[in-house]
């Protein structure tokens, strides 16, 4: 059994300290143009107009050099990039303000990164609003925040499912969609895979299984979308009968289960 040594990394992340704290929710910023911004980056510059004029879709990563999920998720971002830097641009802008750029440029030599790298001085990490580092926010080809989820992707398929979903010849107008994730562990914080959940609305139901990280993650438009454990595996017990809801600015959830 894998031990969720993410979970209790994001935790520290979670720590990250705001300067200020925007008006702005994360459920208002989505569906929402973005200004555009230039960041000074370790090659040159980075303009979020520019980047649009020749691609599809700008993927914008919130990190910090200290950061242990960040760095779990980079090799899965660097391997989704060279897939699709010809649609897709990508910068990484660190949230520490500490992070110089001899530091910024150290690290991306050590871990063979080649996207764009600079800092936040733009503030995006607060006006995105959120809590905890890795974030990931995708700015779709109308200019739009379509997507915010704090937290590390755990392979390159999960960066390149999010980029197909918003590079589909279907996408015709921005449409927002949210991550929803539920972390299953037990009471010695390993991972327990092989759960499922349900996430619905009051039309919809859709079931999700938990990976070998513990994750039942779902994709969705932005609501309030009830949560129901429907099965864990054999040899656990869940014993909560609580209702669990996630809105489009509280996104995860935790949940414990007890060996027999």
């Amino acid at each position: 059994m894998r031990k969720i040594h993410r979970i209790a990394a994001l935790a520290l992340a979670l720590l990250l300290a705001l300067a200020a704290v925007p008006a702005l929710a994360k459920a208002d910023v989505l569906g929402e143009p973005l200004d555009d911004f230039t960041v000074d980056t370790l090659d040159g510059s980075f303009t979020l107009s520019e980047a649009l004029k020749d691609h599809e879709l700008v993927l914008i990563n919130l990190w910090a050099t200290w950061c242990p999920p960040c760095e779990s998720e980079f090799p899965f971002l660097e391997e989704a990039y060279e897939q699709y830097a010809d649609r897709v641009a990508v910068v990484a802008l660190s949230a520490d303000p500490d992070d110089t750029p001899d530091m910024l440029r150290e690290y991306a030599e050590e871990h063979g990164l080649t996207f764009p790298i600079g800092s936040d001085t733009h503030k995006l990490f607060e006006y995105f609003r959120q809590s905890g580092i890795p974030t990931n926010a995708i700015v779709d080809r109308f200019g739009c925040v379509a997507f915010i989820e704090a937290g590390a992707k755990t392979s390159a398929k999960a960066f390149t499912d999010l980029f197909d979903t918003f590079l589909d010849e279907g996408y015709t107008e921005t449409k927002p969609l949210a991550a929803y994730t539920l972390y299953f562990y037990d009471q010695d914080y390993e991972a327990v895979p092989g759960c499922v959940v349900n996430f619905c609305t009051d039309e919809l139901c859709s079931p999700v299984v938990s990976d070998e990280y513990g994750e039942a993650t779902f994709m969705g438009a932005p609501d309030a979308y009830h949560v129901k454990v429907l099965k864990v595996p054999e040899g656990y017990v869940y014993e909560s009968d609580e209702e669990m809801v996630t809105t489009p600015d509280s996104t995860i959830l935790y949940v414990e289960l007890k060996k027999q």
